[in-house]
């Protein structure tokens, strides 16, 4: 179900309405413990895998602060990221506020028409159980390898045509003082 979301700039915002799930674990962690136990390079090299086979685009950002819907903020991030200006609507954002031990995966209208709440069910499913045993990298990477096999069967990638990677394959880093930064925008 397509929920619509802030507009940025006049444009229409359209983002699919994911599950949020809260993450238990026996510790309260910062925003640099969280990113100080992933392993960077595994999450940038599952994105990369999972673009590889399709047109999607997955971004992975972990919040810096404290938010009280996390759901509402992914949202909030996935339009001022530029992810609802992909082609083919097929964006998806798997956003974890640590300090608040949270977390929401939020998808573009075009993979959402596709994979539909199930996708999202299972996605969050396999970040749930990884990160109450404390296994971020795996966690995230599972949720990716998940997000990329359902963009490949609905978006596969064409080899005779050239696709663009339309969004930086990095692990974002948000900091309150700057949640959109050049690098966030999309590549022309």
């Amino acid at each position: 179900m397509a929920v619509a979301g802030p507009a940025a700039a006049g444009e229409r915002v359209s983002v699919s309405n994911h599950d949020l799930i809260s993450f238990h674990t026996p510790i309260l962690m910062t925003h640099d413990e969280f990113i100080a136990l992933l392993d960077e390079p595994a999450v940038v090299a599952a994105i990369r895998a999972a673009e590889a086979r399709s047109t999607g685009e997955i971004r992975v950002l972990v919040a810096h602060e404290v938010v009280g819907d996390a759901l509402a903020e992914a949202r909030q991030r996935f339009a001022r990221l530029g992810m609802t200006r992909t082609a083919a609507r097929n964006g998806v954002l798997i956003f974890v506020a640590p300090c608040s031990r949270a977390f929401a995966v939020v998808g573009d209208e075009g993979i959402q028409a596709r994979g539909g709440n199930a996708l999202w069910s299972r996605t969050t499913a396999v970040l749930r159980d990884h990160f109450r045993r404390g296994e971020w990298t795996s966690g995230v990477v599972s949720a990716i390898a998940l997000i990329g096999d359902e963009l490949a069967r609905h978006f596969p990638r064409d080899a005779s045509a050239s696709d663009q990677n339309e969004l930086p394959d990095t692990l974002l880093r948000d900091h309150p003082q700057d949640h959109a930064t050049s690098e966030d925008s999309p590549k022309s």
